[in-house]
């Protein structure tokens, strides 16, 4: 981490030591490195395949849990119109013919991500599209249908289905099965909704609750079932208290659904016996709910919400009118608060000791820092972001879609330890997750967004066999009064560095560059320091097989003539190297130099 001593008197150069640091948020540029635990600045980690992949559709929703009663860890994730369950390290098909993009105007064209709880090692997912389902591990169930009507028959003439009294009503949730071949303009396991019912004996279907009925042009061959949805379709699934709750259903968006006590139950096939509306005056679909602090919060437009029903009836609170959310995938519990994504940027509810309930949570913006990149968002495509938060390091990574198509691409690292951020370079991202390895060592993954793969990041020192690109410049330097020029001599850069690799450095002087330097492996010391299993000044790193060994350099960048200024600045670039920026200082309007 760059340090410097603001000095008055200019008669001696500048020592950078320990005591003095330059503000985070004044790095002027900073890729792919992160704070390590001495606050140094060091190169990020970087990925590796996870598993095999899965054909060239993304992968958009990963889940991962480890079976109590067995001690398998039951991994499943979502691409194209399949879900998978992982296999001896290879991914296996569960379920075919899912519905992958949104229909509905305000999220048309959009992929469909999962939510996911767990209940007596049984996962239950839900998106909003497919009917909602369960997987033990061994078999994959969708929920919310009764007995189906069969045979029904087609009639691409009139677009009608027949069953005598079918007992369909207009608005009813319906989907298709066929033992054989579907009407073409039909897809089967779809869900669609009653468009009218002709007579007690046809019905037609509609893609959207408003639209208009849907033109098949074949009938189809072999017997055509029809089955009826009793169970809502939610977007989101938790668990608190003792009950499982839902939220999200487009046909019913400010509905709150909820289960009767777990303790009663043998499993979640039934989640809609008890139904509450949050926010009745207010427009917008529930977007987001999870468990926080003995009750739900629940986002949605305009608002956030604590519902409770601890005290014995329902109570529904709005907290604050600025803190809505977006993007279950960037929210989460962090220690003691929640951290989230919404049209100010990265907000927060902590908790207040001693307070419960809705009035223990008080918002609190984390976004200054990066500022100039949430105003380039635009509000459709809020809902593509994702995060993660790696508690080992201390880093919060957020994964936003700054060039509007609806694919999370730009990753931005906060670090806990300073509230200062880099950026990081990767795949554009769909969804991150975790993965318990068999030695119970966490695996950090995120599922690429460019095929169907999934990684492991924050893993060796390699990114998938393409070097890391690193490049730190710090803030621009101007030693007290602007507007009065000094006469720069040198810059020294103290660091570590991997050898058989080069480090350019290159200063600044307003603007304007006035020396370059090259690090090679002549510039280390022959003492150096392990980094993996063994630990740089306090930290320790992930190891796979070996370490790396990190050797110290010093080297002075001589200025150009004695470069005549009011600021200055260092630029750091490397391509591979694994290294890390202790500190640097500045010789200013000096005839003699301490000794290094």
């Amino acid at each position: 981490m760059p340090k410097i001593k603001p000095f008055v008197d200019f008669t001696w150069w500048l020592n950078a030591n320990t005591t003095n640091a330059v503000g985070d948020k004044d790095l002027i540029k900073a890729t792919n490195v992160f704070y390590n635990a001495a606050w140094q600045l060091q190169t990020r980690r970087g990925y590796r395949k996870f598993a095999n992949q899965i054909g060239s559709s993304p992968i958009t929703s990963f889940f991962s849990f480890r079976n109590t009663n067995t001690g398998e860890q039951v991994t499943v994730c979502s691409s194209w119109t399949q879900m998978y369950k992982l296999l001896a390290w290879s991914w296996t098909s569960i379920a075919t013919n899912l519905q992958e993009y949104e229909t509905l105007p305000r999220l048309s064209g959009q992929r469909t991500r999962r939510d996911y709880v767990v209940y007596k090692n049984t996962i239950y997912m839900c998106d909003g599209v497919n009917l909602y389902c369960s997987f033990d591990g061994t078999t994959y169930n969708q929920i919310g249908a009764w007995s189906g009507l069969s045979p029904v028959t087609a009639d691409n003439t009139t677009e009608t289905f027949t069953y005598a009294g079918h007992g369909y009503s207009v608005g009813d949730e319906v989907y298709f099965l066929t033992t054989w071949t579907m009407p073409t303009g039909l897809n089967a396991r779809q869900v669609y909704y009653v468009h009218s019912v002709p007579t007690v004996n046809t019905f037609k279907v509609t893609i959207s609750p408003t639209g208009e009925a849907v033109d098949f042009t074949t009938n189809g061959t072999w017997t055509l079932s029809s089955y009826k949805v009793t169970e809502p379709r939610p977007r989101y699934l938790n668990i608190t208290a003792g009950v499982c709750r839902s939220a999200g259903e487009d046909k019913n968006p400010l509905t709150l659904y909820y289960s009767n006590a777990l303790s009663w139950l043998g499993d979640l096939t039934n989640i809609n016996t008890n139904a509450e509306n949050i926010g009745n005056a207010e427009e917008g679909i529930i977007n987001w709910l999870n468990e926080y602090n003995q009750g739900t919060l629940i986002m949605k437009t305009g608002k956030v919400y604590y519902a409770s029903r601890a005290s014995g009836s329902f109570v529904s609170n709005s907290i604050d009118s600025q803190t809505w959310g977006y993007a279950d995938r960037a929210i989460n519990t962090v220690s003691n608060s929640l951290v989230y994504f919404n049209e100010r940027g990265i907000d927060s509810l902590a908790k207040r000791a001693w307070v419960d309930g809705a009035g223990a949570l008080e918002s609190q913006p984390l976004s200054a820092k990066i500022r100039d990149l949430i105003n380039t968002l635009k509000p459709k495509n809020y809902n593509s972001s994702a995060w993660q938060y790696i508690k080992e390091v201390n880093n919060y990574h957020f994964v936003f879609d700054s060039n509007q198509d609806d694919i999370p691409d730009t990753m931005v690292v906060y670090s806990a330890l300073t509230w200062w951020r880099t950026q990081y370079t990767f795949p554009n991202i769909y969804d991150f997750g975790q993965y318990i390895d068999s030695s119970n060592n966490i695996q950090y993954l995120f599922a690429s967004a460019s095929g169907g793969q999934m990684y492991e990041y924050e893993y060796w020192f390699d990114d998938d066999g393409t070097p890391i690109e690193v490049d730190i410049q710090t803030k621009k330097y101007d030693f007290g009064d602007p507007a009065q020029f000094k006469t720069f001599r040198f810059v020294d850069v103290i660091g570590w560095k991997q050898e058989g690799w080069e480090i350019d450095l290159t200063v600044y002087v307003d603007d304007e560059t006035q020396g370059e330097w090259t690090v090679t492996d002549s510039h280390i010391d022959i003492a150096g320091w392990w980094i993996g299993i063994s630990a740089l000044w306090t930290e320790t790193l992930w190891w796979e097989g070996s370490d790396l060994f990190l050797y110290p350099f010093t080297v002075r960048v001589p200025l150009s003539t004695f470069a005549i200024g009011s600021d200055i600045s260092l630029r750091i670039q490397s391509q591979g190297v694994q290294l890390i920026f202790e500190k640097m200082r500045v010789g200013v309007d000096a005839e003699v130099i301490d000794v290094f």
